[in-house]
């Protein structure tokens, strides 16, 4: 218990049994903005690209056709995680339903689009262990969750790229990163550095 939770028990003992006791939340409200779009997205390209690591493929090998229906498939298998307890679909639910997945067709036709222009391959999706080497084998542990790395080989050397999937317009300089305003990406690079030269000892470019 706490002092505050003393309080609210004064202030009205129904509320303070609901909340604490019964463990009663407020109703959840129909909603689906941009934080909830960027959700979604994230999910279903994690979901997408496993799937297609799981066939030896990359973004590339998706043909227009094959993207729709992968597209609609994984959106209807999260929506349908996600419903409210309803047996049958809302037009709200339609509309809903309609949006997300043409926004995530746009991102995956913008994803094969870039892969057919690369070298770089995926390889690995959703790596949540991060550690920054600090020399002498001491190393840095974060908190966070690197979305996707790819690689590209060449002459015997390995090139990494580290990809964080964001829902909005952002960008990055050297002038944030040298005063320490924007460090994710940065971070991640020296991780995947570090933590590549430990598993293969060898060096690889990031």
């Amino acid at each position: 218990g706490s002092v505050t939770r003393l309080e609210r028990y004064q202030q009205c003992p129904f509320k303070f049994d609901a909340q604490y006791g019964l463990k009663l939340e407020p109703r959840r409200v129909r909603s689906f903005g941009a934080p909830e779009i960027g959700t979604f997205l994230h999910a279903n390209l994690e979901r997408l690209g496993t799937q297609l690591l799981s066939e030896h493929k990359q973004w590339r090998d998706l043909d227009e056709t094959a993207q729709q229906e992968l597209c609609a498939r994984v959106a209807a298998d999260i929506l349908e995680e996600n419903r409210y307890d309803e047996d049958e679909k809302t037009a709200y639910d339609k509309a809903i339903e309609e949006r997300v997945v043409r926004t995530l067709q746009k991102t995956v036709s913008r994803l094969v689009d870039w892969s057919s222009r690369s070298s770089f391959d995926t390889m690995y999706l959703e790596q949540d262990s991060i550690k920054v080497s600090r020399g002498d084998d001491r190393y840095l542990r974060l908190v966070g969750q690197i979305d996707r790395i790819d690689e590209y080989n060449r002459d015997g050397h390995t090139y990494g790229m580290v990809i964080d999937y964001k829902s909005g317009s952002t960008s990055v300089n050297a002038q944030e990163i040298y005063y320490g305003l924007k460090l994710q990406l940065m971070t991640y690079l020296l991780a995947l550095e570090s933590a590549y030269k430990k598993h293969h000892d060898q060096p690889m470019t990031p």
